[in-house]
């Protein structure tokens, strides 16, 4: 991480764009977060909502300045490599404004137990 980056990231206050926001007030909200100040948006992706990548980009397109995120890609439902493929173009459609994170959003204590 650069050192500009590194103080970017230090600095930030975000806002998240709610799951189950209307969709029509999607880009109303990301606008309004952007004149408001933030510097960060970050878009959820929950099955049986709506996807991060696609609010993503749409945020993106519609704003000037802030940074949007995808928090998380969930990786048992994501293709890795088509995953990447994702935010690999919103990186290089708008240089320095995204990011997101894969994983899972099991809680603890969902995964199957250890042997004993």
């Amino acid at each position: 991480m650069s050192e500009t980056t590194a103080r970017a990231a230090a600095a930030s206050t975000g806002v998240m764009l709610p799951r189950d926001l209307a969709a029509s007030s999607v880009l109303e909200y990301a606008a309004r977060a952007e004149e408001l100040g933030f510097d960060e948006l970050w878009a959820v992706e929950d099955l049986g909502f709506r996807g991060g990548v696609a609010q993503a980009a749409a945020v993106l397109a519609s704003t000037r300045t802030i940074r949007v995120g995808i928090g998380i890609l969930p990786a048992g439902a994501r293709n890795a490599a088509f995953a990447a493929m994702e935010v690999a173009t919103l990186a290089q459609l708008f240089p320095g404004r995204s990011t997101s994170g894969s994983g899972t959003a099991c809680p603890a204590g969902c995964a199957p137990s250890a042997p004993r």
